[in-house]
Formats: C-alpha cells, structure tokens, sequence
C-alpha cells in the first residue's frame, strides 16, 4: 500500500477488509459484503443506489430495498469505524474513494475463487457474480477484460453489404445511398459494422445483405433487399416501390421502411446467432434485450431493463446505453413507477449530457434524449430540435420520427405531428416494434380529430401487442367520445384487467393518469365515461 492508501481488499476466497495494520474491518453481513465487492469491482468505485437496490435486494418493494440498503450503508460505516469516510453516499450514488483502497492481490488464486462464499440468495446478484466470476477466470488465465472494441469485435464483421448494379449508373446510385442508410442503422444501433466485401475478416455467422434496384413500369425505382448467409443459403428478402419519381430515394418512405425491416431483421440474427456461438451475451444485445422490455411498459420488464442497460454499459461505455437508460426514466415517469421523481430527473439528466457528449451524432442518441427532455424537463423547443437533429442524421430511423412527432404535439403544431407520426409507423410497419408506430399514430389521429384512423391504428396496435396499456387508454375514451359504449365498455374492462389501479374516475380525473394529451386536446368527455358500466 502507498500512504494514501488506507484499506486492503481480497477479493480471491473470502471477501475481506482490513487496515494498513492488518486489523479486519469487513461488515458481518452477506448483503454489505456483497455492496462493497460490487463497488470495488466498477470502474470509478460506485454504483446508482437503484441499481444496488436491484441488484441485491430484487425481491423487495422499491421502499423496503432502500431501507435494507440504508441499513446495510449503516452496517458497513460502523464496521469500518474510523475509515467510515472512504463510504461516499448521496441520494443517487454509494461509492469508494477507491484511491484509499489496495486491491493489489485481486489476481492471486491461491486464496481460493473469486468472492469465494458470497453466494447470497438473490437471482440477480447470482447472476451479476456469475458474470464477474467468469471475466476474472479469463483474466487470470491471460485475456483482457473486455473492452468497448474487443467486445463487439465479435459481430461488427458480421455483415457484408453487397450493390448489384454497374458502377456509375443511376441505379447503382440508388442501391448505394440505400445501402449507406443500413450500414448507418447497424452501426448506430447495435455497433455492427459492414464490409464490402468478405475479405478474411468475416467469420462464421457472416451475412450477406444484396441490393437490387429495378425499375417499374411508371417511372419510379423499386428495390429488393435479399439477405443470405456464407453458405448462399437466402434467409429474408423484401421489396419496395417508391411512391413518387420526385422524391429521392433516400428520403421516400417506402425505401426507407424497406432499408428499417432489414436492419431489424440482421439485428436479430446477428445477435442471436452471436449468442449460440458464445453462450452468453454481449453489451448490443443487453441493450437490445433492454428495449423490448421498455417499450412493452410492464413494471417488472422496466425494473429489468435498467439492470440489462447498466450491465451493457459496464461492458461496454457507449453513450446510446446512456441514452436509451434517460428514455426508460422518461417512461417510468409517465407511467407513475418512479418513487423519486426530483431524483429521476437528476439521473435523466445526468444520462442526456454523458450520452450526447460522446454520440452526439447518432440518432438514437439524439431521439432518446429528446422524449426524455420532453417528458422530464418539459422543455418542448429543445425536445423538438432534438428530434429533428435525430431525423436528419438518419431518416430511416423510427424512432427519430417518433420523438419528432411527440415534441410537435406539444409545441401545438398537430398536423405536422400527425404527419410524422404517419411516417413512423410506415416505417416501423413489418418490425418488431409495428405496435408502437400504430399507437403513436392512433395518438395522433384522435389530437386532430381522425377518430376512425385512432380506432383503426390503435385497434391494430393492441392486436399485436394485448398487453400493451396506453392503446387501451386511449380507445376507451375514443369510443366513448364517438357513441360506441358498448366498446367502451369493452376497452375499459381490457385495460382493468392489465392494469390494476384502473378505474374510469382516474381516465377523468387524475392528472397523473397519462392519457394528458387527450385530456389537453379536450377529447374526455365526462359523462359518456361515467355511464360505463365497467366489470
């Protein structure tokens, strides 16, 4: 130990703590062990204390998890007695002053396993142990801990983008501005890079994505998109036509919607195919993971997509990770899941600015922030120049056009942000995420009053997606205002039954509730909802 250092960790058989003399400070409790292994082993020495409440107490409500995590700060201070103020704590984060803690035996086996007996019965830090257990056998057996190019080396080769036509002709032209739109996506979204060609560098799993542009009998330009496999094996094809021979392709919609159902369709699977070769998961597919779970606004699936998002990050620091964790604060905002909400804003925030700092330039980026600043801070003019940096950076990209449409509804432009609502779902239609494009636009319908559109798009989001919420939010009030109580009542039994703190007076009167833009736009209308006869 060096004079500033104060502590020694052994982190190989059991966990312990002990001074510069040698005396043993190290709590009693499993729990408090557990806390202070996990922030000896982050980067900068501490962690969100949502996040440790998560991780080590996941089977507690949010209030009794920070009571036992108080405690075990508590336990921890009183244990290390005079060395109490190496703990840090504040409201968001617990933290080390790691510069007063050695933890130069952290590779000596002898002692025996890593954190040898902290086996504590909690699913999610068994898994957190079972992961730090496995990068540190790859340490001690020489690799390196992974790092934000080793770990997505795996799949950034994975696809080999192909053009068909002659160089030079107005085709070629089309089938490479297209291209440049997938190549962009990929990168952006899950750090996957594309080759030209299969140089050496690609590898098993490698997917070939083939461009053809073809021309229809009315002037405009089609395009097939074929994706195979190293084997020539065809696995996914498509085809588009653009709408209209003024528009470029790169900005119709069709050839966009077209360049989004590929880039969805290569992101599952790649990084799937990556799963089966490695056996476990990478930083891309956490966030991916993360995503699917955020958007389907179930209260267990959020709690787990904070987790699958801080353990992407800890992977691999990329500032989407940032931003995708400052929209899933926004979402747990509205959807009333946030016990702190002064607290949420200042850890969104805090997200925005690392994430915007180092991808400033990638439109997911710019679109996550953007809802997040237009639900958290309520700063709609910076939410919609966001959202129309997001746009213009990739206009392939759905959710760019969703963060655009979002930020024109409330800065009371309706038409425009029905017009990009339209775009987003056309856009998002064949994808995963279709459900989400058709309420945005079942959204926007009702605001500006296509009420038939609404119940049309909204009908077919819930279609897709049963236990998605917010279609059922709005079609209850949407037939009531129309006349059809019998759907209403239909809709608001549905959504009662996934949403247990439903009921019709909170549709009228809770301001929390969130259907605010149909209670903005005066779309409630009061008695109809009150004569519903909900089971």
């Amino acid at each position: 130990m060096n004079d500033n250092e104060l502590l020694a960790a052994t982190l190989y058989g059991r966990f312990a703590i002990r001074t510069k003399s040698g005396l043993d400070i190290t709590p009693t409790g499993k729990k408090s062990q557990a806390l202070l292994a996990i922030l000896l082993t982050s980067e900068d020495g501490s962690r969100g204390r949502g996040w440790l409440q998560d991780t080590l107490w996941s089977d507690r409500g949010r209030e009794q998890s920070a009571a036992s995590l108080r405690q075990s700060l508590s336990e921890i201070r009183k244990s290390f007695g005079n060395y109490s103020d190496v703990l840090v704590a504040d409201r968001q984060y617990v933290g080390l002053v790691k510069e007063r803690v050695s933890l130069g035996d952290h590779l000596d086996t002898s002692r025996g396993e890593f954190l040898e007996g902290l086996d504590i019965r909690d699913p999610v830090f068994g898994r957190w142990l079972a992961e730090m257990r496995r990068r540190h056998a790859r340490r001690v057996l020489g690799a390196a801990m992974p790092t934000s190019a080793s770990v997505a080396a795996g799949i950034r080769s994975n696809v080999v983008l192909r053009t068909e036509s002659p160089p030079g002709s107005s085709n070629a032209l089309d089938e490479h501005l297209l291209s440049d739109l997938i190549s962009k996506s990929l990168r952006e979204f899950a750090s996957i890079e594309t080759l030209c060609d299969p140089t050496p560098l690609a590898h098993p799993g490698t997917l070939s994505i083939s461009l053809q542009s073809f021309a229809p009998a009315d002037g405009t330009t089609g395009m097939r998109i074929s994706i195979e496999d190293m084997d020539g094996r065809k696995i996914w094809s498509d085809a588009a036509q653009s709408r209209s021979v003024e528009v470029p392709i790169s900005d119709d919609v069709e050839m966009l919607g077209l360049s989004n159902r590929a880039v969805g369709y290569v992101v599952d699977t790649v990084e799937q195919d990556c799963t089966m070769r490695s056996g476990s998961l990478d930083a891309n597919q956490l966030s991916c993971l993360a995503i699917q779970k955020m958007f389907g606004l179930r209260d267990c699936d959020l709690v787990e997509a904070d987790r699958l998002l801080s353990d992407a990050y800890e992977i691999e620091r990329r500032g989407l990770f940032q931003a995708w964790r400052a929209y899933l604060f926004a979402i747990q905002f509205v959807e009333r899941r946030c016990a702190d909400a002064d607290a949420l804003v200042e850890q969104a925030d805090q997200c925005c600015n690392y994430a915007l700092e180092f991808e400033p330039n990638n439109s997911f980026v710019l679109a996550a922030v953007a809802n997040a600043r237009r639900v958290l801070t309520k700063n709609y003019i910076q939410s919609g120049e966001l959202a129309k940096m997001a746009v213009k950076a990739n206009p392939a990209n759905p959710l760019a056009w969703w963060s655009l449409s979002a930020a024109e509804l409330y800065c009371d432009d309706v038409e425009g942000a029905h017009h990009s609502a339209v775009i987003a779902q056309s856009l998002a239609r064949g994808t995963r995420f279709q459900y989400w494009g058709d309420f945005q636009r079942s959204l926007t319908a009702a605001v500006t009053g296509r009420f038939e559109e609404s119940v049309r798009m909204g009908e077919a989001s819930q279609a897709l997606a049963p236990n998605f919420k917010p279609p059922a939010r709005y079609l209850t009030a949407i037939y009531a205002l129309t006349g059809r109580k019998n759907m209403a009542e239909r809709s608001a039994t549905r959504l009662k039954a996934i949403e247990d703190d439903f009921s019709i007076d909170r549709l009228i009167s809770d301001p929390a509730y969130p259907v605010s833009l149909m209670r903005n736009k005066d779309l409630i209308d009061r008695e109809r909802l009150q004569a519903l006869e909900v089971e």
